[in-house]
């Protein structure tokens, strides 16, 4: 494994409200990852995202990370066609990097046509499953029409270096010069992500899968309506959950975003501008939710003290009534 091989807090932000199937626990710890730095690329971090996708219904949650990531690491400013997007895969940034890129290497096959390779993320064994769904959602974001994204022959599940995606798209529109085959030129002025410095607190060590997990299933990779998505032949423990992730709606107006980006005609601004929405509500989730952690912390000690408190009033209040059947004893001692 690469020394510098690291993976954007971006993504960990991300999955930490997204995700549908984590703990309170663990949607706590990825809260806390910073998403403008970068962590450590690990044996331990690549096996657990293997155990989170078999948890995600549809790798919903791992897709939409993963082209959210790559689209918020790219100016505000800069517009991609989908030509452009997919010759410049290998130096763009992305949820990964190993120091010479992230992960991707491409072949342009013809006009809208190209083979895409991943080889990045090593031991991260179902990664073909999330690749595939991000390589669609980036290209639906970047306007591409006709688009048939799938599984080539060659996949990491059955011992290949890389998984291979044959992907195919309208090529009208796309700048002169992409249509010729041969390797894929790089992007002058896009260099890949810097890594940036990595907090001393490590996540926790998950335990590594004890076998090589069977092929990954049959995916269609919410959102892309037109476009299925076929890993290689499927495994029986890893089916597919049946329903899709909904964050909680904020208490505060946000602005009306389909849930659906096929419903929006797959438009850059429609895909990343529910994403940013959704960003957005989940940090506001988050703040609300340490805040009311805090509340409650808050409460505990008060309900402590005022047990305290209430059990000092129970010991004095027995004493009184010790105190007064002495007193009535004696009493009846002189009386009697």
């Amino acid at each position: 494994m690469v020394e510098s091989a690291q993976v954007s807090g971006k993504v960990f932000r991300f999955l930490s409200t997204m995700h549908p199937s984590l703990s309170k626990a663990e949607r706590k710890r990825y809260a806390e990852y910073d998403p403008d730095k970068w962590y450590p690329w690990t044996g331990d971090i690549a096996a657990e995202f293997t155990d989170l996708v078999r948890r995600s219904p549809r790798d919903t949650s791992f897709a939409r990370g993963f082209a959210y990531a790559a689209q918020k690491g790219l100016p505000e400013d800069v517009k991609m066609s989908a030509g452009e997007l997919v010759r410049d895969l290998a130096t763009l940034p992305g949820v990964y990097t190993d120091g010479t890129g992230s992960g991707f290497d491409v072949r342009i096959e013809g006009p809208g046509r190209a083979l895409v390779s991943f080889g990045g993320m090593p031991g991260f064994t179902n990664a073909c499953i999330v690749v595939l769904g991000e390589l669609t959602q980036r290209l639906q974001a970047a306007g591409a029409k006709g688009l048939d994204v799938k599984h080539a022959e060659g996949c990491r599940l059955q011992g290949a270096e890389a998984c291979n995606f044959q992907v195919q798209w309208s090529a009208h529109g796309d700048p002169a010069g992409l249509g010729s085959g041969g390797e894929a030129r790089p992007a002058a002025a896009r260099p890949a992500p810097s890594p940036q410095a990595v907090p001393a607190a490590a996540p926790r060590e998950p335990a590594a899968p004890a076998s090589r997990p069977a092929p990954p299933p049959q995916v269609s990779v919410a959102p892309a309506s037109a476009t299925t998505l076929r890993p290689p032949p499927p495994s029986r423990s890893d089916a597919a959950a049946a329903r899709a992730v909904r964050p909680s709606a904020p208490a505060t107006p946000r602005p009306s975003v389909s849930s659906d980006p096929a419903a929006g005609g797959g438009s850059a601004q429609d895909l990343f501008e529910q994403l940013r929405v959704r960003l957005l509500d989940a940090e506001q989730n988050a703040a609300r939710h340490v805040e009311l952690e805090a509340r409650i912390a808050e409460l505990e000690d008060e309900l402590a003290a005022a047990g305290d408190d209430l059990d000092a009033a129970r010991a004095e209040a027995q004493a009184a009534r010790d105190a007064l059947d002495e007193l009535r004893r004696r009493i009846r001692e002189l009386v009697g």
